[in-house]
């Protein structure tokens, strides 16, 4: 199976050599041995024009299984680099942690709770960045569940793009969802502060000193 997914993966990485939309990226990764690893994808999508997000760039990566293109992708979000993220209270995660350099199960012995970091704060994005979207859902007969073997990845990403300005109802996180259908100018606000994070910042108009590498 993993032939047919590499199969079709270069197929789509000519495709979209020859012709992918403005703004947008989308390639491979490379291995440890320098050989190019068809099954995870780095990705940046731009904010759509005319929207809240026009001027952003996002960081996504795209994950894909031996069995694809019979299942969808993993696509999800990423950190900007050095970005402090917030955390996430209702994914907790916990581990043991013992003091005094050795295994004590006596009262020295705590629980620490550790927590998801959100990614990117959005209705149809889950804490860990995974993308909440029909078209990479498994059919299910409904609405919901859209995925087919034709859909390509410029489809996806096109998607998603929209998916920015245009969530779905059904949301992927509670507290987002709650403050989207309770108070909408507050979620609206709360939405022009995320974009402003991935919104890209012009470069000085005088500086002599600074270089731009493409």
């Amino acid at each position: 199976m993993a032939g047919i997914a590499e199969g079709r993966l270069r197929e789509e990485r000519r495709s979209w050599r020859k012709d992918h939309p403005i703004g947008f990226v989308a390639r491979p990764r490379s291995k440890a041995d320098g050989s190019t690893d068809l099954l995870n994808w780095d990705v940046v999508i731009p904010g759509k024009k005319d929207t809240m997000w026009e001027g952003c760039e996002f960081n996504l990566t795209m994950e894909f299984s031996s069995d694809y293109p019979a299942t969808a992708p993993v696509v999800k979000f990423v950190s900007r680099p050095g970005e402090v993220e917030e955390p996430c209270t209702n994914q907790p995660v916990s581990r043991r942690v013992w003091r005094g350099g050795r295994r004590d199960d006596s009262a020295r012995m705590r629980r620490e709770i550790l927590f998801y970091a959100q990614v990117f704060w959005h209705l149809n994005v889950w804490s860990s960045g995974r993308i909440c979207l029909n078209l990479l859902n498994e059919p299910d007969g409904t609405w919901h569940g859209q995925w087919s073997p034709s859909i390509t990845i410029k489809q996806i990403l096109c998607a998603i793009q929209e998916l920015l300005d245009n969530p779905f109802p059904a949301g992927a996180r509670p507290e987002v969802q709650t403050l989207y259908e309770r108070n909408r100018p507050a979620y609206e606000r709360r939405l022009r502060q995320e974009a402003d994070k991935y919104r890209k910042r012009p470069l000085p108009d005088d500086d002599d000193d600074v270089v731009v590498i493409e």
